[in-house]
């Protein structure tokens, strides 16, 4: 129905422009455009389109500037920030050209406005001293449009605020203080307690915590001179927040409760954080049961508002306490739930505090296998936060040099050479960091190499038996993770050992290297709903020499993909097919006497934007097959197969064309079955 009201709106639109309009229909039809812009972008870009012309026409520097403000607005909705300043600066550029009117303060206003946009989009880039030196342009315009509300709040706050973001709280005070100026001189009194709250923040950022106290406890009084009861039951929580950092926990509970009675009269959303508050008072308290209850609360609130950062919040701390009250198996659910909620919505930092809560549950109740996934995940993801704040460190150092190069000319060659022995310098690190793993492993086979030269021979191989069943106990745990087949985990597994018993440990080594490089793409692949076909084939590849190592090169095989294929750009979901190639090589090629070959053959069908997957075998076929499963007297059923038909259901639900299989046997002239053919139809993605 939307679609079709824009459509009429875009025939009356166009019809409208047939014949022409004045300067003052088109800035009326600019705002009718805009008026959609915040809920549908892109429909209003598209009415924009229409106007465009009609717009340049005119040769208005007034209308086609007001024109662009409002087309690079869509696009700030769209959260293409890189798009909306360059439009904006064209916006710019035009008010600029426009000269100043008699005592007309109009167009500064909106050379001001625009600046202001400029600082918000370049702040979203991460650009934050471009952002500055936009509000301090702000500065002086406003001083001289003598608009002090927007003074305090657009220049003085925000710079305050970008200094924040910087780290440099010294310097985000300093515009604090400015903002505290003007609150003051123009009696703003809402404005000045959100100023001193703001500059609470910095202190508490300093470890300053007394002196955060006093600025919110002066926030708080002028709040009760305004008379806005939800404002105070806001400095009523910062103030519990700050005794809960003092650790004057009775202090802090009293301001909560005060906050909560406030709240509950207006049924605040804000309630989750209040009540998460009281919980975390009454757990540091030891009352347990009270700390419980207020969880519980924060948990419905965040669930009744759809706030999942707080629900993850509120689970993390509900499995806490539940440890604590020994209420073991409904902690272990809260872990879970958090896990999942954080994990879903990319919240790193829930995430860390889930996973290290969690390995330390499990390793209490002496369930080492989930304690060890938990410690991994809770090692990724801090490696991850750590890289991230590495990259963030490097981009402010940088977006630090080129500002104080328009600055300061003759300070050009002493800063880049600082920024980039800090940018090295942080590379090698992450690169220290990110190969760690790898070193360690080689590291600590040297020094084994050095102690066997010191030790008898049976030292030396209990210390590489030891070794490999360690590294393969870790292998097994990932591809559990990453739900392969069973059988061929301990299959696997007992190949190593094998090799092993035999004292053939550079085999062992070796097919352990080619096991952990299988695993790795498996983990990576199972992080995205598609992968790249290189890297499916990849995975297949290894998978397939694995086996061949582990029944004696009993088969051959190939794997042959169409020329016109770019296996680089086209993705397809992971680990389709080898569930297929397994079954070939277990129920097909296994009962042969005589050597076996499978055969994969990817081609693409252009018309349906899909790949055909052949697999076809010179296996005993399915009906020997079966024949030989009922004579042995086994009644297993695939669970590969069984998963990877759920798996192509699910998929097909949110695919078009369908994912479908056919199985059929390949028969010789006289209709004898010598093999086996799996066609498989895989949609694909264009990366």
């Amino acid at each position: 129905m939307k679609n079709y009201l824009l459509f009429i709106f875009l025939i009356l639109l166009i019809s409208n422009f047939s014949n022409g309009n004045t300067i003052e229909e088109l800035e009326t039809e600019i705002i009718r455009a805009t008026q959609i812009s915040i809920e549908n972008p892109d429909s209003a870009l598209t009415i924009l389109s229409t106007l465009e012309q009609e717009v340049l026409k005119t040769g208005d520097p007034k209308l086609i500037a007001e024109f662009y403000r409002r087309k690079a607005n869509c696009y700030y909705y769209k959260s293409d920030f890189t798009k909306a300043e360059e439009i904006y600066l064209k916006a710019l550029e035009l008010r600029k050209t426009i000269e100043k009117e008699n005592n007309d303060s109009t167009n500064q206003s909106e050379i001001a406005n625009l600046i202001y946009n400029l600082a918000i989009v370049t702040q979203y880039q991460g650009k934050y001293f471009e952002a500055i030196e936009y509000t301090k342009q702000l500065e002086k315009l406003y001083l001289d449009l003598k608009d002090y509300p927007n003074l305090a709040f657009r220049s003085y706050n925000y710079t305050a605020k970008m200094y924040y973001f910087l780290g440099d709280y010294e310097k985000a005070l300093i515009y604090s203080y400015k903002e505290t100026d003007i609150g003051k001189k123009i009696q703003d009194t809402i404005s000045l307690s959100y100023s001193i709250d703001f500059q609470a923040v910095l202190m508490q950022g300093l470890d300053l915590y007394d002196e955060a106290l006093k600025l919110q406890l002066e926030s708080m009084k002028l709040r009760e001179q305004i008379g806005d009861s939800l404002l105070i039951s806001y400095s009523f929580n910062n103030i519990g927040s700050t005794y809960i950092m003092l650790k004057d926990y009775q202090k802090a509970k009293e301001y909560f409760e005060k906050s909560m009675a406030i709240k509950l009269k207006y049924n605040s959303s804000d309630l989750a954080q209040t009540y998460n508050n009281l919980g975390v008072v009454y757990q540091n308290l030891n009352l347990y049961d009270e700390s419980e209850v207020y969880f519980q609360k924060s948990y419905k609130v965040c669930t009744i508002n759809n706030n999942s950062y707080g629900l993850a919040k509120a689970s993390i701390n509900l499995a806490n306490i539940l440890n604590l009250k020994k209420d073991f198996k409904l902690a272990e659910n809260y872990y879970k739930e958090a896990f999942e909620i954080s994990l879903e919505n990319g919240y790193k930092d829930l995430i860390i505090d889930a996973t290290s809560s969690a390995q330390e549950f499990y390793f209490n109740q002496k369930q080492f296998d989930k304690a060890y996934e938990m410690l991994l995940l809770n090692t990724i993801y801090r490696d991850s936060v750590k890289n991230d704040d590495v990259i963030k460190k490097i981009t402010r150092l940088e977006a630090e040099h080129e500002f104080k190069q328009k600055q300061v000319e003759d300070s050009i060659v002493r800063h880049q050479k600082k920024i980039k022995e800090q940018a090295l310098y942080n590379q090698e690190i992450r690169r220290k960091e990110l190969l760690l793993w790898v070193f360690g492993i080689v590291f600590f086979f040297v020094i084994v190499i050095v102690f066997v030269a010191f030790k008898a021979y049976q030292l030396r191989k209990q210390n590489q038996e030891n070794i490999l069943k360690q590294k393969a106990l870790e292998i097994e745990k990932n591809l559990l993770r990453s739900q392969m087949n069973p059988h061929f985990i301990f299959n696997a597994m007992n190949s190593i050992q094998n090799f092993i018993s035999e004292n053939d440990s550079y085999s062992a080594i070796r097919y352990l290297s080619k096991f952990a490089k299988l695993i790795r793409l498996i983990l990576e692949n199972s992080l995205h709903q598609t992968i790249l076909l290189c890297d499916e084939i990849i995975s297949l590849q290894l998978y397939l020499e694995l086996e061949q190592v582990r029944f004696n090169n009993r088969f051959d095989f190939s794997i042959d993909l169409d020329e016109d294929i770019d296996e680089e750009t086209i993705q397809v979901p992971p680990m389709l097919i080898q569930p297929f190639v397994e079954n070939a090589i277990i129920h097909g090629i296994m009962p042969l006497e005589n050597k076996g070959l499978i055969k994969i053959s990817i081609q693409e069908k252009h018309d349906h934007n899909c790949l055909i997957c052949e697999i076809t075998d010179n296996g005993i076929g399915r009906q020997e097959s079966a024949k030989l499963k009922q004579n042995q007297g086994k009644t297993h059923k695939s669970v590969g197969m069984q998963l990877t038909r759920e798996r192509l259901a699910s998929l097909n639900s949110e695919t078009e064309p369908r994912m479908s299989f056919n199985i059929t046997d390949v028969l010789d002239e006289q209709n004898n079955v010598i093999g086996t053919k799996v066609i498989i139809q895989i949609p694909y993605l264009i990366a």
